[in-house]
């Protein structure tokens, strides 16, 4: 039987609006986040119950129809890729956090719930769930488990397999089973094993039961720069040699380092061949006592710079806190962001909150060129690695003045002697005459100003500023 022969078969039972075989409506479904294949499938199908998969499932079996499950379509594998001639069965609409069990550590979830948003859900209860992949605002548990995804944490923490407990489970015959529950272990195979990062070969996920983590008393972190590659791997060496186990322990090489700076001016230290960022989380005594052991071990393997976030406390309703020290802060800046949220989308989005709800809170004095390159602002605004003086020190870093995008003064972006302007900028948008970042949003611009004309007479029309008023921009 065709494919598309099967959707007057299923709309009894799923309904109109879950039947989509318009040709344009497909093409939405036509890859996940590997863009590079695309395949339009021939039919899709929204199902929101376990009885509407087990009914789809069943119909392809019997009409020998090839189908493949997808969740929010962000793997980078090719794994929600459809077939050309089969049916695409779309888990987005089964989005409900069924059971938050905090006396057995578990919870009960649909495959579409979105991975973050199970935190947040546990966060009050003083839990999340610590598999935190990059995508983790907008992809789903559904999809975590055909992938078994990691994230960050997965050296301390581990992989959606060690997180599942349990799963309701649609067979490729169209049998319901289930396997596993919320104990630590059910007897007999470990069918789990199998099935987690299957992608959805073995069977199509209705209901997931995941393990939650106590949220830890303390977290800190650390970032390193050294002259090279060889010398950042040995400090890791001594590291996980020493028995220190980090929540999280990433490194950028050269090149890295040079693509994050044209992408987003993050401010490395100037000459680092290698950043190192770790991440230590737990117990107080034991993170403090840990965190002087990675220090001296960075340092003893050639670190020239050591930027330190200072020890911050975690309660039941805080989340976790995975930031790394501001790169352009050259000491600590403190944040109350969740731990599992991509750290640059953390930072900028508290340069957008702190822009946007700014006239509740006072300004901040501006930096000059005095200030030394390891001062940062002292009142409310700290929390935005914005807000601070960036200015020629030891690594020869070219010389920056920041205006806090927390300041109340009702003035326009560049117009106050107050405000630091900055040779051949636009006073209309705030914009280099070299491609550069909107002074309001960071929105990447390639604006370049006439010399001849002081304004631009096609400004960047930037929603933050718009929505922030006359407040000082972020610079």
């Amino acid at each position: 039987m065709d494919a598309r022969r099967l959707a007057d078969q299923l709309r009894p039972v799923l309904g109109d609006d879950a039947i989509i075989t318009d040709h344009q409506r497909l093409r939405t479904y036509e890859c996940d986040g590997l863009t590079h294949h695309k395949v339009i499938p021939a039919l899709v199908v929204l199902v929101e119950t376990t009885a509407h998969v087990a009914a789809v499932v069943r119909a392809c079996a019997a009409a020998g129809v090839p189908f493949v499950a997808r969740g929010s379509g962000t793997g980078l594998s090719g794994g929600a890729l459809p077939h050309a001639d089969g049916v695409l069965i779309v888990m987005s609409r089964m989005r409900e956090i069924l059971e938050i069990d905090r006396a057995n550590q578990r919870a009960v979830v649909e495959p579409g719930v979105i991975n973050l948003q199970l935190t947040r859900a546990a966060q009050p209860q003083g839990y999340y769930y610590a598999p935190d992949p990059s995508s983790q605002q907008i992809c789903s548990i559904g999809g975590n488990v055909a992938e078994n995804s990691g994230g960050a944490h997965c050296l301390k923490y581990g992989f959606t397999t060690n997180h599942v407990t349990g799963l309701e489970l649609v067979t490729p015959g169209g049998e319901v089973v289930q396997i596993g529950g919320k104990a630590v272990d059910a007897p007999g195979y470990d069918l789990l094993g199998a099935i987690v990062g299957s992608e959805g070969t073995l069977g199509i996920a209705t209901k997931v039961t995941v393990r939650l983590t106590r949220t830890p008393e303390a977290v800190r972190t650390l970032l390193a720069a050294f002259p090279h590659t060889d010398q950042a791997g040995a400090a890791v060496s001594a590291i996980i040699g020493a028995g220190v186990i980090p929540a999280a322990i990433e490194m950028m090489d050269a090149l890295a380092i040079e693509a994050a700076e044209a992408a987003v001016h993050c401010g490395y230290p100037g000459g680092a061949g290698a950043v190192l960022i770790v991440e230590l989380d737990g117990p107080a005594a034991e993170v403090a006592h840990q965190f002087d052991e990675v220090e001296a071990f960075c340092r003893d393997n050639g670190a020239f710079e050591i930027r330190i976030e200072p020890m911050t406390p975690s309660g039941p309703c805080s989340g976790r806190v995975a930031s790394p020290p501001s790169p352009r802060s050259g000491g600590s800046v403190p944040t109350t962001s969740s731990r599992t949220a991509s750290s640059r989308e953390q930072r900028f989005r508290r340069c957008c909150d702190a822009s946007l709800r700014s006239q509740t809170k006072q300004a901040c004095a501006l930096p000059t060129s005095s200030t030394p390159a390891t001062a940062t602002c002292t009142r409310w605004c700290c929390s935005t690695p914005r807000c601070q003086a960036s200015h020629t020190g030891p690594n020869k870093s070219p010389a920056r003045s920041w205006i806090c995008a927390s300041s109340t003064a009702a003035r326009s972006p560049v117009s106050t002697g107050s405000a630091p302007t900055r040779p051949s900028t636009c006073h209309e948008c705030s914009a280099m005459t070299t491609s550069t970042r909107c002074s309001w949003c960071a929105v990447l611009l390639t604006h370049r100003r006439s010399p001849t004309r002081a304004r631009s007479s096609s400004p960047h029309a930037c929603a933050v500023r718009s929505l922030a008023g006359t407040r000082a921009p972020i610079h």
